[in-house]
């Protein structure tokens, strides 16, 4: 109940449902996170003092050494699929399987596969349990190089990701230092504490976009996921939108990115991690740049298709490299056209 009210923006009455309930959920680790969460946004004098402890934790946090790499494959390649990803998930499952490129899979086996996937994108969000100290040393940084002339000239640029794949905004500040993100929650650095680095949409749209747009200015980049509306940074219904089709559907994006990338002349790239021979690797494109005198909308659903292309091979993917919890899938499930075997 307490997340239903940060969702609808109310972290004053999530912190005052919450506390009532302390002394029953002490030590439950999902309950802090909840309450650390709230305690980030709501207004109340206690919820300011369990911040500044937040602050002391965070400047007296002990450095644990890095696991092995074969460490780290281990703890990815052994997890279980949690019952709540399974129940989050079931609803979307048939929908996923009969868009899938790879025919003639078991769907049992298929279906247990994308099960895994989405708990195992949970231990690297929103509060890792593997470092990206730890998950760099299952990528290949051969995946970046197309980014390497921007960083080292110092460039901003844009990142449209997605809910597809693992993860991946921690593992990306590896490699590009000057990095930022926006979600529509909070997300935490490895001692379970509020990033810094986030634009937290449900603390403030207008503020999180003001933010957004004096790091561009700063020459530091941005990442934001895209394939959902509640990520605009206009909050309501009259969302401002690009449009476009996936799997023959009509879609609405938040014309976010492109409208930076114009406005600011910065570089707009697809992001998405996936598993390869038991390495972490990213897919990086360079999306499309308006030209000269094209009409707003009619750039923004040029961007809109290049982007949505992209998304719908991720959505197609191996079952170990998609998110069958994501939101989208439910939007694809109610507004269907066609289908396939």
């Amino acid at each position: 109940y307490a997340r239903f009210l940060l969702n609808l923006e109310q972290p004053d009455a999530a912190w005052d449902y919450v506390v009532r309930w302390v002394p029953e959920i002490e030590q439950a680790p999902q309950v802090k996170q909840v309450i650390c969460e709230i305690a980030t946004l709501a207004s109340q004098p206690e919820a300011r003092e369990l911040r500044m402890q937040l602050r002391e934790m965070q400047s007296d946090r002990k450095v644990l050494p890095t696991r092995s790499r074969r460490q780290i494959h281990d703890i990815f390649s052994g997890v279980e699929p949690a019952f709540s990803d399974v129940q989050a998930a079931r609803q979307n499952l048939g929908y996923a399987w009969s868009r899938r490129r790879e025919k003639g899979a078991d769907f049992r086996e298929w279906a247990e596969a994308a099960y895994k996937a989405a708990t195992t994108n949970h231990l690297l969000a929103p509060t890792p349990q593997v470092t990206a100290k730890e998950a760099d040393q299952l990528t290949d940084s051969r995946d970046f190089d197309v980014l390497r002339p921007y960083i080292e000239a110092g460039k901003a640029m844009l990142f449209a990701c997605s809910h597809q794949g693992p993860y991946m905004q921690h593992v990306l500040s590896q490699y590009c230092p000057k990095l930022r993100f926006a979600t529509l929650g909070l997300t935490h650095d490895e001692d379970g504490l509020p990033d810094q680095r986030n634009f937290p949409l449900r603390h403030g749209r207008e503020n999180a976009a003001i933010g957004l747009v004096r790091a561009l200015k700063q020459g530091v980049s941005v990442i934001l996921p895209v394939d959902n509306n509640s990520l605009s940074f206009v909050h309501g219904r009259n969302i401002a939108a690009a449009k476009g089709e996936l799997f023959g559907t009509d879609v609405r994006l938040p014309d976010t990115i492109p409208r930076l990338a114009r406005a600011f002349a910065v570089p707009s790239f697809w992001i998405y991690s996936y598993w390869c021979d038991e390495k972490l690797r990213f897919d990086i494109k360079r999306l499309p740049d308006p030209e000269k005198d094209e009409a707003h909308a009619d750039w923004h659903d040029r961007w809109a298709g290049a982007y949505l292309a992209f998304l719908e091979a991720a959505m197609s993917a191996a079952p170990e490299n998609i998110n069958i919890t994501a939101p989208l899938w439910r939007h694809l499930l109610l507004n269907q056209c066609g289908s396939r075997a």
